[in-house]
């Protein structure tokens, strides 16, 4: 008695489903890359807690970290990336962090010489004065300013990158068929 052929395996994925790219997409820095935009994006939606010290710096912060955290999450972490999409708003989160950026650098030195006056020779300022919780306030965002626009150009840059080899595989694909 002969017993009946095994059934085939169970294909639970439709033949029209494209195939999951999320593992083999992104390399260790480029991945490095999309975790530090998204962890200074956070750092910058924070800056909104201290807008009573920063002043407008605070909403550009604010504007561009929710910016940088959609790039991220948004255009770049799904099963089709939307790479366009992810170097406008890269560009865009880039410049509004250079905004705060300036607007940061100029409140500081402001600070700083307003503190030094006509001085001569060291000037200590305490943190737990308000001036001196100001100055730490207005550096610190300086300084975050600076880390995200660096991170956002190149986030950008990446992105464009990416766009440009997939428009070249794309092309390279359609001359292959004879379209």
């Amino acid at each position: 008695m002969v017993s009946p052929p095994a059934p085939p395996p169970l294909d639970y994925q439709p033949p029209h489903a494209p195939a999951k790219v999320l593992e083999e997409r992104y390399g260790c820095a480029p991945s490095i890359l999309l975790l530090t935009n998204a962890l200074l994006g956070g750092a910058m939606a924070l800056a909104v807690l201290f807008v009573d010290r920063v002043g407008a710096a605070a909403w550009l912060m604010l504007g561009s970290g929710v910016l940088t955290i959609f790039v991220v999450l948004g255009r770049l972490s799904g099963d089709w990336p939307r790479f366009g999409q992810a170097v406008v708003l890269a560009l865009i989160a880039c410049a509004a962090a250079g905004s705060a950026l300036a607007l940061t650098l100029a409140a500081a030195e402001n600070l700083e010489a307003e503190i030094v006056g006509n001085r001569t020779g060291p000037v200590v300022v305490y943190l737990e004065t308000d001036r001196g919780a100001l100055l730490a306030t207005l550096r610190l965002a300086w300084q975050l300013s600076a880390a995200a626009v660096t991170a956002t150009f190149l986030l950008a840059v990446y992105a464009g990158w990416r766009m440009a080899r997939v428009r070249r595989a794309r092309r390279a694909a359609d001359l292959a068929e004879g379209v």
